[in-house]
């Protein structure tokens, strides 16, 4: 038997620390924007959120917890809640709702708690609203260890930053339009690197962030002149990084499109970014860089209000507009950010006139971005059904001329995107017959006119599909109805331009029998009585445009069939021709191209007949 002493049991391991708690984000705001969010660590936590402060409307779902608290809550209840009751909680965004009374007491106490909060790691801390006048509150020495982003933009709650001293790693400082005049305490945050001061009108001088090297951004916009020309300049000798001011104007607009920011400093500035964005492609480039398309559609959502939808479209439009050198890029950023579901509902019944017309456009330009997956993001949306049932009688005439605008935009960029299946979707739909009886009884001749080039459009495809649906409409003889001398010359040039279109497409569909197929369809326009209207325009009072789209047909139907080119030269068109380029007739370059082509053919034929 072996002796000795036997070695008393092992203690039971101790319990784990507790991991610290991480805070992101405190946010309070007076703009009724949303809610609070609290993203908690554990099931543990998640029942004990449950079962805290009933006084405050919570909502677990997931990891995530939305809290909203009237302003008439307890204080000293909500910091007890945040000390004690939530030792889970990670990250808080809070809103205040109601009429604003007691803001201020609740803020205070919000951030007060943090200098009690000695397990916390705070990285950043966002204050927005309030009213009064109030120190900024100290940090615990964890706080202010770890704290690198402070934000308090259009908070007027505050007086001075003071606290900010013991902040040795702050990298960013956030005080738009606030009320802080005294930059001293930054002079400690060696660790700078951008400081916001846009509106700031106390601040009267830079020196103390002389102290920071590593600062490279530095807003001043809308400051005292002395402070934004002669100490910006004098800056710059002691932070030899920092950008030049004008380049920090257009990322400053897009920070203030950050949700909880006031609905009219959102508003200003996604209209200032749609002027910005309407003025080159560098300027395109750079807010969309900076973040703004994901932030812009975020507007467009229904918490928005009308100016703030009409705002947002129009910045959109305009970064997708007019973009020959990353017109691609920006479209798919701005359809993956799920811009175009958003700018569809906004062209559904019960929205203002003038945010339907913007979103309309902010459609048009996206089309326009020549990328066929864009375009694809385009059909899925339901694009196309909508602006057709915009086609309808009924609707106003300027709805109808929008939507007409937005189906021209996408026939034409389908003739030329490889892969696009846009005719095929806007066949698909039913597009062609409201655009038929618009084109015959339009409410306006504006939209009589873009009737016919909507279905201009439709037919200058190479699908046989396309063309073979269009035309079982009998567009052909209600086209040639419009050449009459009843109608407007505008309509009458688009008339003659869309049968000029379904004769030439034919030429090129890959129909076994093509030039048999060509010449049933000329022979179509010729039994629907074409002929004669077209030869009557061939005088010099028609104008211009209408002489030579006249011309240019009569030179396609002459090249398909002999019969033609005799039933042409047989209704006087030869002499009707020349004598709009005879001598002293003044006629233009154009006109004299125009007949000379229909002349080469025709002559010809009558030479070689004879």
């Amino acid at each position: 038997m072996q002796g000795g002493v036997q070695a008393p049991a092992p203690a039971p391991p101790a319990p784990p620390a507790p991991a610290p708690v991480c805070w992101d984000a405190v946010l309070l705001s007076n703009d009724l924007f949303s809610a609070v969010w609290v993203w908690i660590s554990d099931q543990d936590s998640k029942r004990s959120l449950r079962a805290a402060n009933q006084a405050m409307r919570m909502q677990v779902d997931g990891a995530v917890v939305e809290l909203t608290v009237p302003t008439d809550a307890d204080p000293g209840e909500f910091r007890q809640a945040l000390e004690v009751r939530w030792p889970g909680v990670k990250h808080l965004v809070m809103h205040i709702t109601g009429d604003g009374s007691g803001l201020d007491s609740l803020a205070v106490a919000t951030t007060s708690s943090l200098r009690r909060m000695e397990q916390l790691s705070v990285r950043q801390v966002v204050i927005w609203g309030g009213g009064g006048s109030h120190p900024l509150p100290a940090f615990s020495s964890n706080v202010a260890a770890t704290l690198k982003v402070l934000d308090i933009r259009y908070c007027s709650l505050f007086s001075n930053i003071d606290s900010v001293r013991i902040c040795a790693q702050l990298t960013r400082i956030q005080m738009d339009c606030t009320n802080i005049s005294d930059l001293t305490p930054l002079a400690s945050c060696t660790h700078l690197e951008e400081v916001w001061l846009a509106g700031c009108y106390g601040v009267r001088g830079l020196a103390p962030l002389m102290s920071c090297p590593r600062l490279r951004k530095l807003d001043v916009d809308a400051c005292r002149t002395e402070v934004r020309n002669t100490q910006f300049e004098d800056l710059k000798a002691a932070c030899t990084q920092l950008q030049d001011p004008s380049s920090m104007l257009l990322e400053g607009l897009v920070h203030d499109l950050d949700a909880g920011i006031p609905n009219n400093a959102q508003c200003e500035a996604a209209e200032a970014l749609a002027v910005f964005a309407d003025d080159g492609a560098q300027n395109q480039a750079t807010i969309a860089a900076a973040g703004a398309i994901p932030r812009l559609v975020k507007l467009l959502g229904p918490g928005s209000t009308d100016r703030m939808h009409e705002a947002a479209a129009a910045a959109l439009c305009n970064l997708a507009l007019n973009n020959s050198e990353n017109k691609v890029t920006i479209g798919r950023a701005i359809a993956t950010a799920g811009a175009i579901p958003l700018l569809v509902k906004l062209v559904e019944p019960g929205t203002p006139a003038e945010v339907q017309k913007i979103a309309m456009v902010a459609l048009r330009s996206l089309v326009a971005a020549d990328d066929a997956q864009t375009q694809a993001a385009v059909i899925a949306a339901g694009v196309i059904p909508r602006m057709v049932k915009l086609l309808k009688p009924g609707c106003a005439a300027e709805d109808q001329q929008a939507a007409i605008d937005v189906l021209v935009d996408m026939a034409t960029v389908g003739t030329v995107v490889p892969g696009s299946q846009i005719h095929a979707a806007i066949l698909a739909s039913g597009a062609v017959p409201p655009l038929l009886q618009l084109m015959e009884s339009g409410s306006s001749p504006e939209v009589q006119e873009s009737a016919i080039g909507a279905l201009k459009s439709l037919a200058a495809v190479d699908l046989a599909q396309t063309q073979t649906a269009i035309i079982g409409t009998g567009i052909i003889p209600r086209m040639v109805q419009l050449l009459g001398p009843a109608t407007a010359a505008d309509v009458q040039t688009e008339a003659i331009g869309a049968l000029r279109s379904l004769a030439a497409v034919s030429d090129l569909t890959d129909y076994p029998t093509s030039a048999s197929k060509c010449t049933q369809i000329h022979t179509a326009m010729f039994a629907a009585g074409a002929l004669p209207p077209l030869v009557q325009l061939l005088v010099r009072d028609t104008p211009e445009d209408v002489q030579v789209a006249a011309a240019g047909l009569l030179t396609k139907l002459a090249s398909s069939d002999a019969r033609h080119r005799v039933a042409i030269v047989d209704a006087g068109a030869i002499t009707r021709l020349k004598r709009l380029v005879g001598r002293g007739t003044g006629a233009s370059a154009r006109v004299q191209s125009a007949v000379c082509s229909a002349l080469g053919i025709l002559e010809c034929f009558q030479r070689f007949s004879v």
